[in-house]
């Protein structure tokens, strides 16, 4: 399993994970919020792998849970490129 994922795994994560889960949670269904919260869980995780792309703490992907603060912040985290070369977390991601 990888320890950095690049720009755009994490988009394709983000339009995957947590599109859905805001339109679940905007729906409001019993079974569609278990599955929201489940999607929301998993982003919280590829969040951590591209904090580790800029060499910071997965504790980081926490501050996407911050209202108003979470979106913007995901959104810079697909535009921005990580660290060049190797960082503590491993080699460059390849995507």
């Amino acid at each position: 399993m990888p320890k950095r994922i690049g720009r755009i795994a994490y988009a394709i994560c983000f339009v995957v994970c947590v599109a859905p889960a805001m339109i679940f949670k905007v729906i409001g269904l019993g079974p569609l919020n278990l599955l929201a919260l489940a999607l929301g869980i998993a982003s919280v995780g590829v969040t951590a792998l591209r904090f580790h792309d800029f060499d910071r703490s997965g504790w980081w992907s926490l501050s996407v849970l911050v209202p108003f603060i979470g979106v913007p912040i995901a959104v810079v985290l697909m535009f921005w490129p990580g660290s060049k070369g190797e960082n503590r977390f491993g080699p460059v991601p390849r995507f």
